[in-house]
């Protein structure tokens, strides 16, 4: 199997995942789970721990018969962990590694691999992701990559080469929306409401993402002047920000997350996170991809101008993970005219879904369809359609002019059957009504409980 495995963030692709992985255990076989930052390595190995529960405790008084072992392979273990992790993962005894690159060194053995999962594959290149395939006695094992934007590479592999793709179109069920804002220069109010709006979410218990693009921890650093060519400022770094923060958001649980921390006070961080003990969260793009907080509910990216759009894509899917909604603030500096800001006017996602009136498939659809339909209840959108107010036209939705052509009249009203799920009164028109006044067929005549009485009109 060479298969790529799209889907949106937080659509579920890394249960997907543990299921392929725990059928190759089941088989006899390993798995590697390779990540591109420690912080998602560590998660993956929290959350596949806690998943399996007492299948992940093989050799331990409380595990299961059949359970098997979770490995942690990354560059910032100390020796006796690191050797411990390449022992289980040589012998056999883990049935499951997750590593970062640490992964692809030549001193990285396994006994007997069968899947190698890639997750966020557009962090990884050619070679690194062909160099864990080759670590296999014989054969090729199975490779499964998984990311929400694939890059043009993989998208040329699916039409050209032999890479299937698999998609996960839904989310799970109750996720609710992400709202993007940009936040510009030439709207102050809106930088003034962002701390506001940030200080009302943590008085309702939730919490707060601010990301940076860079750290700038040192005075005289390279960005702490301006482009002499460009003109711009430089990328706003974390300890820049750091002491406004201190008096903006006074009273606040402010936390601070970078590449340059020690593995063992990042993981401290994100585990406060977690636990509800900070409000907000300070950290560069190491939260990039696959930081799961539930309780997470704003994101403001500063300088959004600055990252890319698969970087703002997937830095917006760290809010909204859960039953409450997201919202997305970029805050920038760029000129309404510029292509940095068109870049950030098209990142934000249309305010319209499947389920919108406004929407061009939906509209088709409910032009060529003539079946009767239930009235389907108002979705909560804000265009124009659902919300009734004005159009784009200088007209009001509701005195728009009406055609010329005579509406035809419903000459009778009837009910439906009373235990069919369409038992609400529908008018039908001349040409529908039966010959015989009832419309009602005997069980006899009626091969389908359900169907249309006025079918064979």
């Amino acid at each position: 199997m060479h298969r790529l495995l799209q889907g949106d963030v937080g659509a579920g692709k890394t249960i997907v995942a543990l299921r392929g992985m725990l059928q190759v255990v089941d088989g006899g076989g390993q798995a590697a789970l390779l990540a591109p930052t420690e912080v998602l390595a560590q998660q993956h190995h929290r959350s596949i721990t806690g998943m399996l529960g007492d299948l992940a405790r093989a050799g331990q008084l409380d595990g299961a018969d059949n359970a098997t072992r979770v490995a942690l392979l990354t560059g910032s273990l100390g020796a006796k962990a690191r050797k411990e992790a390449m022992l289980d993962a040589a012998s056999g005894a883990a049935g499951i590694v997750v590593g970062t690159h640490a992964l692809l060194q030549e001193s990285v053995q396994f006994a007997d691999l069968g899947l190698v999962v890639v997750d966020e594959q557009h962090r990884f290149g050619v070679e690194q992701r062909d160099a864990l395939r080759e670590k296999t006695a014989g054969g090729r094992p199975h490779v499964l990559v998984m990311t929400a934007t694939p890059i043009p590479r993989t998208v040329a592999m699916t039409v050209f080469g032999d890479l299937e793709t698999s998609v996960l179109g839904q989310l799970p069920a109750g996720r609710s929306q992400i709202q993007t804002v940009v936040v510009p220069p030439e709207k102050p109010a809106f930088l003034a409401r962002t701390w506001e709006r940030i200080k009302e979410e943590a008085r309702q218990g939730r919490q707060i993402y601010i990301v940076c693009p860079r750290i700038g921890e040192q005075e005289g650093d390279e960005g702490d002047s301006y482009d002499s060519e460009e003109g711009r400022r430089s990328p706003l770094g974390i300890m820049e920000l750091l002491p406004k923060l201190a008096e903006l958001l006074d009273g606040l649980r402010i936390g601070v997350l970078h590449g340059k921390l020690p593995p063992d006070e990042k993981d401290a961080v994100m585990r406060r996170f977690t636990d509800r003990e900070l409000d907000v969260l300070l950290a560069t793009t190491v939260i990039e991809v696959g930081v799961d907080v539930p309780n997470a509910t704003v994101m403001v990216i500063m300088d959004a101008d600055r990252f890319g759009v698969s970087q703002l894509h997937q830095l917006r899917g760290r809010v909204g993970r859960g039953s409450l909604h997201g919202l997305c603030l970029l805050v920038t500096d760029a000129e309404p005219a510029s292509k940095a800001r068109e870049r950030l006017d098209a990142s934000r996602p249309p305010p319209t879904g499947s389920n919108c009136r406004g929407s061009t498939s939906n509209s088709a659809a409910r032009a060529t369809s003539s079946a009767p339909r239930r009235p389907a209840a108002r979705p909560a959108c804000a265009c124009s359609p659902c919300s009734g107010t004005r159009t784009s036209s200088a007209t009001p939705a509701r005195r728009r002019p009406r055609s010329s052509t005579p509406t035809p009249t419903w000459p009778s009203t009837r009910r439906w059957p009373p235990n069919s799920p369409r038992s609400w009164t529908r008018s039908a028109p001349t040409s529908w009504r039966r010959a015989d006044p009832s419309p009602w067929r005997s069980p006899a005549e009626r091969t389908d409980p359900w169907a249309d009485p006025w079918a064979d009109a």
